[in-house]
């Protein structure tokens, strides 16, 4: 028979824990940041309005968001009857996919 006495001479459990979410979300925020940055890299500049409308929003500690605020992004990435598609979101994405579990990678 084995015994063992194991004795809890301090608890850090609760710390770590803070201490993991805190470091996810900076990355997540560093990621959402890369994104931003190469979607308007590589959005089309006539105005300035559609590059200028990409930004990183935050919704509490799980979740940032990058959107687009120009109403006619879509039009762009996607084409039109009349306007063949610039699809900048995909390319940005698609430039940002291989990177991102890198964000994540020495987390733990």
């Amino acid at each position: 028979m084995i015994k063992a006495n194991v004795k809890v001479v301090r608890n850090n459990l609760p710390s770590i824990g803070k201490a993991i979410r805190d470091r996810a979300k900076e990355r997540r925020s560093k990621a959402a940041m890369a994104l931003r940055d190469r979607a308007r890299q590589e959005a089309p500049v006539d105005t300035g309005k559609l590059r200028g409308s990409i930004e990183v929003v935050s919704q509490g500690d799980s979740t940032d968001l990058v959107v687009v605020g120009a109403s006619y992004a879509s039009f762009v990435n996607n084409g039109t009857r009349r306007m063949p598609a610039n699809p900048f979101w995909d390319r940005a994405v698609e430039a940002i996919r291989a990177d991102y579990p890198n964000y994540f990678k020495d987390l733990v």
